[in-house]
């Protein structure tokens, strides 16, 4: 199994990967991209193993097209996303 041993010493089952994709910088208010994104990250946080009963951990990624690169890495790596930049 893919045991994980979290901060309050609980074991997770497992970990899962919750992905928002980031096509393009928005061009004034870059605020909705890092509300929804951190709206998103709390709600699954609140349901995970840190915060509840699950017994399941979680990691989040941001699928970001090579043009948003820079907004999203500044924006969405400091809400613990890891970054992910493809040209698709």
């Amino acid at each position: 199994t893919n045991e994980v041993t979290t901060t309050n010493m609980k074991k997770a089952k497992a970990t899962i990967g919750y992905a928002i994709t980031v096509s393009g910088c928005p061009k004034t208010n870059a605020s909705g991209m890092l509300d929804g994104a951190a709206v998103l990250k709390h709600s699954i946080h609140l349901n995970s193993i840190h915060s509840s009963s699950s017994q399941y951990d979680y990691q989040m990624y941001a699928l970001v097209h090579p043009s948003a690169e820079s907004c999203a890495t500044l924006q969405l790596a400091p809400l613990g996303y890891q970054i992910l930049v493809r040209d698709v």
